[in-house]
């Protein structure tokens, strides 16, 4: 039987953001290089892909100089096979807003003092109606806090540790990051989009076509931790001030 036609367009989209309708969206991989997951490696029966940042878009455009220079020698490692496992295949905490990337099963927990997610063994705190604190320390999640606009949870998220990534092909940022995120219930549909920010990486702000989430039931939490191995001391830890971590 001849392997089935990719469709790189679904696979692009796996552990990936989308762009907004119009203005600048996320850093996405190039066509060039299609990305090719697992599922879609093992359809055309070749090995899966690492991401390559497309630097040729409008999106690849809107990065500052530095950081197009650091990603350009990202991809060309990529393209030689090295480098290109993403924070999640390392073990490594994904920030805030690649958090929502990973395709597990989330649980939502709301009281009157805060929005607890918890997604394959993580979990973010988002403190409602309260500012953000004084001098909060960097942290991989950041700070949230979060108020209704009406029917809309609006998160402001401050204060992230500069070691995690904005998207699966290895775009870094600064501790000057702010994400906005929005998610709003309709009917059995949680839509979620996100601004960022980030005056050391990016010329603009850019924003993420809304993403929309199932509501499932009589779903439980699992007790099992979401990585089994966090020792990723055998895979290559470059330092985002020239090339990536």
């Amino acid at each position: 039987m001849a392997p089935k036609e990719p469709n790189y367009a679904v696979a692009r989209l796996f552990n990936d953001f989308a762009g907004p309708a119009t203005g600048l969206g996320p850093v996405t991989d190039g066509p060039d290089h299609p990305y090719a997951n697992n599922e879609v490696a093992r359809e055309m029966r070749i090995p899966p892909t690492y991401r390559v940042a497309d630097l040729n878009n409008a999106a690849g455009k809107n990065l500052l100089p530095w950081v197009r220079e650091a990603l350009a020698k990202q991809n060309e490692l990529v393209l030689r096979g090295r480098n290109g496992e993403t924070r999640e295949a390392r073990c490594w905490e994904t920030g805030v807003p690649a958090f929502h990337l990973n395709p597990g099963l989330m649980h939502i927990v709301q009281t009157p003092r805060e929005v607890v997610l918890f997604l394959t063994g993580r979990a973010r705190h988002i403190w409602l109606d309260v500012p953000h604190s004084a001098n909060p320390k960097p942290s991989w999640y950041g700070e949230s806090v979060g108020h209704y606009e009406g029917d809309t949870l609006v998160v402001d998220v401050t204060n992230l540790d500069d070691t995690t990534w904005l998207s699966d092909n290895g775009l870094f940022h600064s501790d000057k990051t702010h994400v906005i995120e929005r998610l709003r219930r309709e009917g059995d549909t949680l839509h979620y989009e996100v601004t960022v920010e980030d005056p050391v990486v990016f010329a603009e702000p850019w924003k993420q076509r809304p993403r929309d989430l199932k509501l499932m039931k009589d779903y439980e939490i699992e007790e099992a931790p979401y990585c089994s191995e966090r020792d990723a001391s055998h895979l290559q830890d470059l330092s985002h001030h020239g090339n990536l971590r």
